[in-house]
């Protein structure tokens, strides 16, 4: 493996750039050499390990509880009331295991990334994570496709990361997935199944008070994520740009300029 590629490398581009990103793996983050490298972590570095941190939040669910112990905290009416209600609702939930579930979950997704409710809203899935991810899929009773879940786990076997999403919503299907995610990552060992990064926030005209909502019915524990950013010459000139637009334009808003630069079309 070359020395500008270790690791598992997930790349987006920003304009002509490329953005590696390293997902819960710091080792490889810290020996990368790439011009752009991104680490996403629960872990603090030290700021020569960065040029730029930017702090999230994210829930994590402590999977040495019993199974009861996990659902017993799960909000009455957001989760477990859906939960129930989808099981009642024939809901079949199972876990993708060939290259064609696999492969039904991406277009499914990016026909679901299409909608102009959503579009340049939500992280947009590579063909080439299908393999890494594990992903979960729902069927009504009818044998109707209702959509899918994708988790990224964690290099170390630590962590189960949901990161993907896209269901028709009509079910509480998402809610039965996420708890099947749950107990399959328990079962399987994991230490903690993660809810994934977002700003809490009680502010119900933001963007992203309903995902906060969603995510914290679950009954996880509120626990620091970051993002940081590691350049390198000439790169570091741009960088510190940058941070003077974010500061001064977007107050320190992340998401409002990402969202911005999707709906640009530079950033995928």
């Amino acid at each position: 493996m070359s020395q500008n590629n270790i690791g598992r490398v997930e790349k987006r581009k920003l304009f002509f750039f490329t953005l590696n990103y390293y997902w819960m793996d710091k080792d490889a983050y810290l020996k990368s050499k790439n011009f752009i490298s991104l680490l996403r972590t629960h872990e603090k570095l030290p700021e020569k390990e960065y040029f730029l941190k930017i702090e999230y939040k994210t829930f994590l669910i402590d999977l040495i509880k019993t199974k009861q112990e996990i659902y017993s905290a799960f909000d009455y009416t957001g989760a477990r009331y859906k939960i129930n209600k989808a099981l009642k609702n024939g809901i079949i939930v199972k876990r993708a295991e060939t290259a064609a579930e696999k492969q039904q979950f991406y277009d499914f997704y990016q026909t679901f990334a299409e909608d102009p409710k959503r579009k340049n809203k939500i992280l947009l899935l590579q063909r080439n994570e299908l393999d890494e991810l594990n992903i979960f899929y729902a069927v009504s009773a009818d044998g109707d496709y209702l959509g899918g879940i994708g988790l990224l786990p964690s290099p170390d076997g630590r962590y189960l990361l949901y990161k993907y999403a896209a269901t028709v919503h009509r079910f509480c299907e998402n809610e039965l997935m996420i708890w099947h995610a749950i107990q399959y990552a328990k079962d399987a060992g994991y230490a903690y199944f993660d809810m994934s990064w977002m700003w809490p926030t009680e502010d119900k005209n933001s963007d992203v008070y309903r995902l906060y909502q969603f995510k914290k019915k679950f009954g996880g524990d509120l626990v620091d994520f970051y993002s940081y950013v590691k350049l390198r010459r000439p790169f570091n000139i741009p960088g510190v740009l940058f941070k003077l637009i974010l500061k001064y334009f977007f107050e320190g808003d992340i998401i409002n300029f990402t969202s911005r630069l999707k709906k640009m079309k530079v950033f995928r």
